[in-house]
């Protein structure tokens, strides 16, 4: 199964379809291409999970085979066949009354991680007013150049103080500076830069509402799928008492 669970926490189970024993009759195992853990090599059945699973058969005198077969196909073979197995799969709340678990197979963490100032945000350039840990922050300055805000100053005869850190090249932003003259050379000046920043916010913006109307979407048909997926089970459990 190629879902993550909202921890980002995926184990991956051999999955016995529900049933008591399996007695004498031979051991349906079913599973899907999702290498490395278990994939199709020349026909035949290959991967870790395979081979954790062969060395299971070996030691218990099992003879079942093993079919790589697409995943919506295992997983309704083993809900509804009889001595049907499917590995490897997410052990979820939803899943875990229908089923008999064998295993974890592994325990697998997964992250996302991105640049930071990447994307479409990280382009908008600095808010006006932001929030952070509680507290807000105001640049009521910000469209003022950089010299105007110097010769107005010196003017007024009012001191200031200048960031090291604008000069020190160890850091990205003025090496960033840097390359304005040739972005400028380009038709990239500050005020078209300004322009660029006030229009990704906007987008950013756009992308933000649309990204909760689809996870508010989504759940909702989660939960829908759930509620009939829990309806099918319970007439199949009707029909098979």
């Amino acid at each position: 199964m190629k879902g993550w669970n909202s921890r980002a926490v995926a184990l991956l189970f051999c999955l016995l379809a529900r049933m008591g024993t399996c007695g004498a009759q031979e051991l349906q195992l079913l599973t899907e291409e999702y290498p490395p853990m278990t994939f199709s090599d020349h026909g035949k059945p290959a991967g870790l999970a395979v081979e954790v699973v062969q060395e299971i058969q070996r030691r218990i005198g099992d003879h079942g085979t093993i079919s790589v077969v697409p995943w919506a196909r295992a997983y309704k073979l083993a809900l509804n066949g009889p001595n049907a197995a499917v590995f490897t799969t997410m052990r979820t709340a939803e899943r875990e009354h229908r089923f008999k678990w064998v295993g974890p197979f592994a325990v697998v963490t997964t992250s996302f991680y991105a640049l930071r100032g990447s994307g479409i945000a990280g382009l908008a350039a600095m808010k006006r007013v932001s929030t952070r840990e509680g507290t807000i922050l105001a640049r009521p300055l910000l469209d003022v150049p950089k010299a105007r805000l110097i010769a107005t100053l010196d003017r007024a005869k009012i001191g200031y103080a200048m960031d090291p850190t604008n000069l020190d090249t160890a850091f990205t932003r003025p090496r960033l500076r840097a390359l304005l003259p040739a972005l400028a050379a380009e038709g990239g000046d500050s005020r078209a830069l300004a322009r660029l920043a006030a229009r990704l916010s906007r987008a950013n913006a756009a992308v933000e509402v649309l990204t909760d109307g689809a996870a508010r979407y989504l759940e909702l048909k989660r939960l829908g799928a759930l509620h009939a997926e829990r309806r099918i089970q319970r007439l199949a459990d009707r029909e098979s008492a």
